[in-house]
Order: C-alpha cells, then sequence, then structure tokens
C-alpha cells in the first residue's frame, strides 16, 4: 500500500533525497579533512576534535530550537499563512544567536579553559586553542545560516540549502588542501589553516543563502518588522513546544561530551582515534536524517492544511521507510 502512494513517495524523494545528499557530502568531506589533518599526528588530530566539542554541542543547541521551529513553520506554510511564518523565522533565529553569541564568547575569550575540561595535555590545548580563535567566529554565521535552512526546508525549498551548503563544504576542503599542507605554493599552516579555511567558506555559505533567499524572494525572505514582533502569546506557544526538545538535545549532548573528556583522560591518541571513528560513523546515518527531515516538513504541512489522517499516515510510512 506504501509503494502504492505515488505522491507521499515522490514528495519523499523531492525532500528528503536533497538533504540525504547535503548529510552525505558533509559527513564524507569532513573525513577527508580529518584524514588532512592525521597527515600531522595524533596531537592535532586530538586538538582540533576537543575544539570541535564546543561546535557540537552549540549545534544540538541550535538543531532544538531549529526542529521546533519547523514543526510550526511547516504547519503554517501549510496553511500559506506567510506572516506566522515569518514570526516562527524571527523567533528562530533570535535564539539560535543568542546561543551563537554564548558559544563564540567561550570559543574566543576562554579556549584554554573550556579544553582543560577534555585533557590536560598542553600540546592538545595549545592546538585547540589556536583553532577555536578562528573558528569562534564562525558560530553566529552558522546559526544565521541553520535558520535560514531550516526555514526554507520547511517550506520545500530543499534545493537552495543544499546547493550552497555543498559548494562550502567543497571550498573548505579546497582550502583545506591547500593551507594545511601547504600545497601549491602556500604556506603550510597545519591546525591554524584548517580553521582558516573553516572560518572563510563557513562565512561565505551564510552570505549566500541569505543573500539567495531574498535575490529569490522566497517565502523566508522575511523583513526585519515580520521577523522580530513581540506576540507574548505566541512566544508563549513556541516555546512550550521548543524548549523540551532543546532541553533533550542538551542533555543528550552533555552525555555523549562525557564520553570525549573520558576519552581524553585515556591518552591522546585515544581521542585521535575516536574522532576519526565518529566522522565514520556518522555517514551511516545519513540515510535516518533525510528521512527524518522529509517526514517532520511532510507531516507539519498536513497538518498546517488541516489534512490530520494524511499526515498521520505519513508518519507511518516514514517511520516503515527508516526501519
Amino acid at each position: 500500500m506504501m509503494f502504492r502512494d505515488k505522491i507521499y513517495l515522490n514528495t519523499l524523494i523531492k525532500i528528503g533525497l536533497p538533504i540525504t545528499i547535503q548529510y552525505f557530502i558533509l559527513n564524507g568531506l569532513n573525513a577527508i579533512d580529518v584524514i588532512m589533518i592525521g597527515q600531522l599526528g595524533d596531537t592535532p588530530v586530538a586538538g582540533v576534535g576537543l575544539a570541535n566539542e564546543l561546535f557540537f554541542l552549540l549545534g544540538l543547541m541550535i538543531f532544538g530550537i531549529s526542529s521546533g521551529g519547523a514543526i510550526f513553520s511547516a504547519q503554517f506554510w501549510g496553511k500559506k499563512d506567510i506572516s506566522s511564518l515569518h514570526k516562527v523565522q524571527g523567533v528562530t533565529l533570535l535564539g539560535s544567536m543568542l546561543g551563537g553569541v554564548f558559544f563564540a564568547g567561550i570559543a574566543l575569550l576562554f579556549p584554554e579553559n573550556a579544553l582543560r575540561i577534555y585533557t590536560q595535555d598542553s600540546q592538545v590545548i595549545a592546538l585547540g586553542a589556536q583553532y577555536l580563535r578562528f573558528v569562534g567566529f564562525v558560530y553566529i554565521p552558522w546559526t544565521i545560516t541553520s535558520t535560514f535552512a531550516a526555514i526554507l526546508r520547511s517550506t520545500e525549498n530543499v534545493r537552495l540549502p543544499m546547493m550552497v551548503s555543498v559548494g562550502a563544504i567543497v571550498l573548505n576542503t579546497g582550502l583545506n588542501y591547500l593551507l594545511i599542507l601547504g600545497n601549491f605554493g602556500f604556506p603550510a599552516l597545519g591546525v591554524k589553516g584548517a580553521a582558516i579555511a573553516t572560518l572563510i567558506s563557513r562565512t561565505l555559505e551564510c552570505v549566500a543563502l541569505v543573500a539567495l533567499t531574498y535575490l529569490r524572494k522566497t517565502p523566508a525572505a522575511a523583513r526585519l518588522k515580520d521577523m522580530f514582533v513581540i506576540d507574548p502569546h505566541f512566544l508563549k506557544k513556541f516555546f512550550k513546544t521548543t524548549l523540551p526538545v532543546v532541553f533533550n538535545e542538551i542533555i543528550w549532548s552533555l552525555g555523549i561530551t562525557t564520553y570525549t573528556a573520558v576519552y581524553a583522560r585515556i591518552g591522546t591518541q585515544a581521542v585521535a582515534a575516536v574522532n576519526i571513528a565518529h566522522t565514520l560513523e556518522s555517514m551511516a546515518f545519513v540515510f535516518f536524517m533525510g528521512i527524518g527531515n522529509a517526514c517532520a516538513i511532510m507531516v507539519g504541512n498536513k497538518i498546517g492544511a488541516g489534512e490530520e489522517e494524511t499526515a498521520i499516515r505519513y508518519g507511518k510510512r516514514s517511520i516503515l521507510v527508516s526501519a
């Protein structure tokens, strides 16, 4: 019965495939980055891996906020209620940026203190701190990118964030090749080169996505006065749904990062090995991430359109596909 529903299957492929491709390329090229840094030795891999724990914590926080926002934005898009969609976009953007400012402050002002939570190895701390002092500037632009990408996906525009993200990742990998190892006459900057490559590529990703969002006049091309509207009733409803998701992600992330601290106590080689393993492991989950994101968008759109029976059916079928 599921495979006879052509509308469901076509929509799932249309939305889920670009998201899956994006995640696959992201994780695949991250693996290449780890391999490049790995040529410098275990200590640089460990330093960058521990430094990225901050980004990991921020990422899960933003995922929670964006997921909550996506729940509402998908429903409002189903109703074609653009005014409410823009309110969701504004609250999601503000919440995400506050998280970005908090973690950027830690990365830029207290990198050594943050890394000492995980390890006492002075070389690992020094390399990790060097990395954070550049990458910390990426956190705020990345929160903007994540918010716009989430809203665009909720309005079934999955290709634009996918293409921009893929372009940024390819640029990041190319810059890594030039700056980490010093190819084609560029200076071999090691860990610092990896950080500069990330800073350049992620900043350009943010600029490109926001610019194209407005140039193409997508539903996410909201004016500031339409996004940042103070509506106490709406804010209460938004945070009632979003905060449980955010807290769930924060608690889960603290558990995962505790594992990293334990591995760091074992030794630098253990941290390097786990960092490489996690990068490869994440590639196994890209299919499920694509299905999950597509399901959330499809179900939200149908609820917003008042087609609750179809939304329930889509949810059940997506579970079967993932299983």
